[in-house]
């Protein structure tokens, strides 16, 4: 039989399966897992109702799911805008954060009937300013029948003030202050017997992965908190996720080392403890959790007195493991996958969040008596893609040289098996760049960059210098030279595939959001190696979001790239908006009008610049959206400008 010859069609002009409507108008995306007596709880996006986020109930057997949040009720806090995990739960009641006002709710919920009540909020209305107290990071104090939290009070004029508080379960207030002695506080959690509780906390100018405290206190007679120490002081780290065990040690995740390793106190030490008292429960070149830009990361979780259960990551790929804390032998149960989060032990099983390279994520398990292969349990719906694995564009992981030091990046190949390109022909090339900057990215599946490389591009993520993922170092490698070494490495990467013959120097396009629209910005502004650039809600002016952005960042940029107004000098000189006669590339900008972390005046000042040097630029605005875009509608309109924009440039 003869197989017959595919249609010829050139590179980034394939006919794909992949459409922007199809990518957002159906997805629902799983967040904040959490294990429950008689099943589990988890929060869901619908699509249908704009992506509100509500809780749901998944029994035992993962036969029957239930939605407990009512419609109306959109569980996301704006704690430090980015918010985490906006819930927790009693036996028979649960408690959440509502978007729309920032109040905390009670309603009940039976696991055995599944049944619920109607919500009562627990926390006031500021009349005169609306969702001025937020609240995340909630857990129970079951001994005195409280919430315990994380609250943010936007009341004050010039800061929000951020405070540990107690929340009565059963009546109303704003809550009782626990702990406000520093900027920024998150991660409580209670000692078995219920005496001590400890919990994170940091000031400006850190972030919570430059150098953090845990802080251990004691509960009195009244629930106040007393011998409040903070218990590492004296050896800098980022450290974070402190949990205490079932025999009451307390452990902690700490970059002592170079990398994010757990790190243990003895329950026998905790009233006196200090730094000296830790000691490493696993020391290995790997991270064992991601920056903390949410609450709520759980990247471990505890089996039995012996076992632990842990995530760890190299070099973008992620591991579930336990371990044995006696012997030190560590088993792995699950690899290469691209996301692994929200690690618990549940009745003898391993519950967590699992996203493969190769298909969607879903919730799993895995019987840690007899391991197998991971069970998945739920997954939201999605896009279907592809019905072959021959159709799914695999991320190639390498390291390469940039300007005398190392950076890394994932590399996926155009992939469609159904067309071939026209001879002697190289693809264009798509560079993404992450956020953050202090981010990653990451190899999990992810159907945005398969309707690229399906359509006959390649796409490319970078991990400059100043990613997670490859320790310490590299991460804090960027400080003082944001606007420097990572367009170097981004540039690099470039040359790296131009260098290997595989994509088509003359159809390079740079993309990425937040930190990674300011990237795109900078590299159109420092290199001509670029066909186009799109930047999502990106930075064009240093100096302007050194002085209008949120609390939990405005110091952040200290560390990238010094104090301002001291280094005002350097602020214009890495800002692109002051480089535009350098952009001879046409750009896209992509702009929510409500953005608290980068302000729309930031899209609206270079996009006058930019249109007055080359008429292809443009930028289109969302009104009701933030950093991010979370509408089904909007997400659509942006993918297809997006794509519109690239047929444009590269016909």
């Amino acid at each position: 039989m003869v197989t017959p010859e595919l249609p010829e069609i050139d590179y980034g002009h394939w006919p794909s399966p992949l459409t922007p409507a199809s990518l957002f108008a159906t997805t629902e995306a799983i967040s904040w897992l959490r294990p429950a007596t008689r099943g589990l709880f988890f929060l869901l996006s619908l699509p249908e109702e704009s992506n509100a986020i509500v809780l749901m109930y998944l029994a035992d057997d993962g036969a029957k799911k239930t939605r407990v949040s009512p419609p109306g009720m959109n569980l996301r806090s704006q704690v430090h805008e980015y918010g985490g995990i906006p819930y927790t739960f009693t036996d028979g009641m649960v408690f959440y954060c509502n978007f729309s006002d920032q109040r905390v709710y009670r309603q009940s919920f039976d696991p055995l009937t599944q049944n619920s009540g109607a919500p009562e909020a627990i926390t006031p209305l500021v009349e005169d300013s609306p969702k001025a107290l937020r609240y995340i990071d909630f857990i129970v104090d079951e001994k005195r029948q409280r919430l315990i939290c994380v609250r943010e009070d936007h009341r004050n004029a010039q800061e929000p003030r951020n405070s540990l508080v107690a929340l009565s379960m059963n009546g109303t207030g704003e809550g009782d202050a626990l702990f406000a002695a520093s900027d920024f506080v998150a991660s409580p959690c209670i000692s078995p017997d219920g005496r001590h509780i400890a919990f994170q906390a940091w000031s400006h100018p850190n972030m919570p992965w430059d150098d953090t405290e845990i802080w251990l206190g004691t509960f009195d007679a009244d629930g106040k908190l007393q011998q409040l120490n903070s218990i590492l002081a004296g050896r800098p780290g980022a450290i974070e996720q402190p949990a205490f065990s079932p025999q009451g040690d307390l452990y902690f995740i700490a970059d002592w080392t170079d990398w994010w390793n757990l790190y243990r106190i003895d329950n026998s030490r905790l009233t006196t403890a200090t730094h000296s008292d830790a000691y490493a429960v696993l020391a290995i070149d790997a991270e064992l959790c991601s920056a903390q830009w949410q609450f709520g990361q759980h990247q471990y979780d505890f089996v039995d007195a012996d076992t632990l259960l842990l995530s760890l990551n190299r070099n973008c790929v992620w591991q579930l493991a336990t371990l044995n804390v006696q012997t030190r032998q560590l088993t792995i149960l699950c690899d290469q996958l691209g996301r692994l989060e929200h690690v618990f032990s549940q009745s003898g099983n391993a519950v967590f969040y699992a996203a493969p390279i190769d298909g969607p994520g879903a919730i799993c398990t895995i019987d840690l008596h007899k391991p197998e292969k991971a069970m998945p349990i739920f997954r939201g719906r999605s896009v279907e893609s592809f019905s072959e694995a021959a159709a799914i564009s695999a991320p190639q992981h390498f390291a390469y040289g940039s300007a005398g030091s190392q950076a890394f990046a994932l590399y996926y190949p155009p992939c469609n098996p159904h067309y071939r390109a026209l001879a002697n022909s190289l693809p264009p090339l798509l560079v993404s760049v992450h956020g953050g900057p202090t981010s990653s990215a990451n190899s999990a599946y992810n159907p945005a960059v398969q309707f690229w490389t399906s359509r006959g591009f390649g796409w490319l993520d970078v991990n400059h210098r100043g990613s997670t993922g490859y320790g310490r170092k590299f991460r804090r490698s960027l400080y003082g030279e944001w606007g420097v070494v990572d367009i170097e490495d981004i540039v690099g990467a470039v040359e790296h595939l131009i260098a290997s013959g595989g994509v088509d120097p003359q159809r390079i396009a740079i993309r990425g959001a937040s930190a990674g629209g300011y990237a795109v910005l900078a590299a159109l502004a420092g290199s001509d190696i670029f066909s186009a650039g799109v930047s999502y809600y990106g930075i064009g002016d240093l100096e302007l979001l050194a002085k209008d952005t949120h609390k939990f960042e405005s110091r952040y940029i200290d560390q990238l790239i010094g104090p301002y107004p001291a280094m005002a000098e350097i602020y214009r000189a890495r800002s692109p908006i002051h480089h535009i006669h350098n952009i001879t590339s046409p750009v896209l900008l992509l702009q929510g009008m409500q953005d608290k972390v980068v302000p729309p005046n930031q899209a609206e000042t270079i996009y006058q610049k930019l249109k007055t040097v080359d008429s292809r630029s443009r930028c289109v605005y969302f009104a009701e959206e933030g950093h991010g875009f979370r509408k089904p509608q909007n997400q659509v309109a942006a993918l297809q400008a997006e794509l519109d924009f690239y047929n444009e440039i590269f016909l």
